[in-house]
């Protein structure tokens, strides 16, 4: 799962790169529906779930979707604590794609300190 800062902090040039290397890295993956799974949720003040862990299982419709991922789209402030909480409630499950017998892997791109520094001492501590 990758969570990606979509914050107004973010410069436009660096939200490229982040989608670059997103891209970059799925295209060395096996994905498909019974070895690696990918999902990606935006955040800012609110969140964009891109994509569901279920959702594309390809690279290349990975790829396609983050092509699709539009800068901007939700404007606020850093808050990476809500972000992982939300995650790990709504995103890590089996309705939307969790397998429950494979870990799992939570890879956050952020540019700065979050609102809520707090929260996500805890939500990594779980």
């Amino acid at each position: 799962m990758f969570v990606m800062d979509a914050s107004s902090s973010v410069p436009f040039s660096n939200f490229v790169k982040m989608k670059e290397f997103v891209s970059d890295l799925v295209g060395d993956l096996n994905v498909n529906s019974t070895s690696t799974r990918v999902g990606i949720v935006s955040h800012s003040s609110n969140f964009v779930t891109s994509m569901d862990l279920n959702e594309q299982l390809t690279d290349s419709g990975i790829q396609q979707e983050l092509d699709g991922f539009r800068f901007g789209l939700t404007w606020g402030d850093r808050n990476t604590g809500n972000a992982l909480e939300h995650v790990r409630e709504l995103k890590l499950t089996t309705g939307a794609g969790d397998r429950t017998d494979v870990a799992n892997v939570v890879v956050v791109f952020t540019f700065g300190v979050s609102i809520n520094s707090t929260k996500i001492e805890v939500w990594c501590k779980i």
